[in-house]
């Protein structure tokens, strides 16, 4: 679970932006820190910027030394203004009980600073200290030889390769979280995928949540099953060579292509898979294709976010960071997916779920320590604050939160509407 995060010249943030999510715990409270964090303002306030900020975070942590090339750009983008200082980043995460605090300096080139600490028995131990090309490794901590480390990449993801580097190899399994924010990207829109179908089937308590979670949609599907057939398939892969989509790939993606591509022509690849929806019609029970021509989007996408982000969150404990979390679904339906995450008999393993939305009734299933607010200033810098740090509003805990929105007492709203 995240506890604290600050970001620095990252995008439309300036100046550094200070995240509490471990903010006034009560006693006997069963998660390490607000198992939900709800971002609210209005368009262009920064709400995306934040969460992208918090992705990259992680991602280049855990994941930057096998994804990016050599030459490759740090994908982040300092302030317009400010382009000549670095981005920067602090966060303290928790795993498995352990606290972690990760500082990180960089431009589009190379790290400048890089720090990694925990906290065993509460007591701060330093993992790794950098500065450029040198690093420091902390007492304890088995050394390895660091003349392959990029100037572009961070010292935990090259860690993350060495069987003794425990920490980072914790770091690197941690931060393969579920998010529509890829690192150094716009916006991923969440999208359903037959082999997702095929997945749930082969795990009998997942089909059955997501049986049960399709009943409480009431749009009207009772079962689903699928259909594989590997001659599709081989035929849509011959179809991408045909038509140069291969010669586009990156050299990653294209071994893999060729991979498959061979096992496939040997009888011993995936096939192509087809997800059927069965829907109860006049008493009887008709099968569909899930597909858009067939299916409205908002039930494909309500059951890929399901599926593939909330409970898959949610089983493995894991962080998910979503983007516009009520696009093309009925807010009912997003209020239970955030409840789940809020439900610690539910939520047994400190999963935790940060999100933007505009919905304002979303306001209404979060506590002033959940709701966080986007504000741009008139510089044109982004701003965020806390519900529960709003001074001013008497018996705060006793009002609802969504109606003190919308009557201004929070701003982070459209100025002149």
């Amino acid at each position: 679970m995240i506890k604290y995060f600050t970001a620095e010249n990252f995008y439309s943030i300036k100046h550094e932006s200070i995240l509490e999510f471990d903010l006034n715990m009560p006693p006997n409270f069963l998660f390490l820190a607000q198992p939900t964090i709800g971002f609210a303002g209005a368009n262009a306030s920064g709400k995306s910027n934040i969460l992208k900020a918090l992705t990259f975070t992680l991602w280049f942590a855990s994941q930057s030394f096998l994804k990016l090339d050599e030459t490759g750009e740090i994908p982040v983008e300092p302030f317009i203004t400010n382009k000549e200082n670095p981005c920067k980043f602090h966060i303290i995460f928790n795993i498995q009980g352990i606290d972690y605090e990760y500082l990180l300096a960089v431009d589009k080139q190379k790290v400048l600073i890089e720090e990694f600490y925990y906290y065993p028995k509460k007591r701060k131990k330093f993992i790794y200290k950098r500065k450029n090309k040198s690093v420091t490794f902390g007492e304890g901590v088995h050394k390895i030889e660091t003349l392959e480390l990029r100037d572009n990449s961070s010292i935990i993801s090259y860690a993350a390769q060495f069987d003794s580097q425990i920490f980072a190899k914790s770091v690197k399994e941690y931060n393969n979280f579920p998010t529509n924010i890829p690192a150094g990207k716009q916006f991923r829109e969440i999208k359903f995928k037959p082999a997702l179908v095929d997945t749930i089937i082969k795990n009998p308590l997942l089909k059955e949540k997501t049986i049960e979670f399709l009943r409480l949609a009431d749009v009207g599907i009772n079962d689903f099953f699928v259909e594989k057939n590997r001659q599709e398939l081989l035929a849509f892969f011959e179809k991408m060579q045909n038509e140069g989509l291969v010669d586009k790939m990156t050299e990653e993606s294209k071994a893999k292509f060729t991979q498959e591509y061979e096992k496939i022509k040997d009888n011993e690849g995936a096939a192509m898979i087809k997800a059927f929806f069965k829907h109860s019609i006049d008493g009887k029970s008709v099968d569909f294709e899930a597909k858009e021509e067939n299916e409205s989007a908002g039930t494909l996408q309500a059951f890929a976010l399901f599926v593939n982000y909330i409970l898959e969150g949610l089983e493995k404990g894991l962080l998910v960071i979503i983007d516009e979390i009520e696009l093309k679904i009925h807010q009912n339906l997003v209020a239970y997916m955030i409840g789940l995450f809020q439900n610690s008999e539910v939520n047994t393993k400190n999963a935790q779920l940060i999100f933007s939305f505009h919905n304002t009734a979303f306001m209404e299933i979060l506590s002033p320590e959940q709701l966080w607010f986007a504000e741009k200033n008139e510089q044109g810098h982004s701003d965020f604050y806390c519900a529960a740090n709003v001074t001013g509003i008497p018996d705060l805990y006793k009002k609802n939160l969504e109606t003190l929105y919308r009557i201004g007492r929070f701003g982070a709203k459209p100025k002149f509407l």
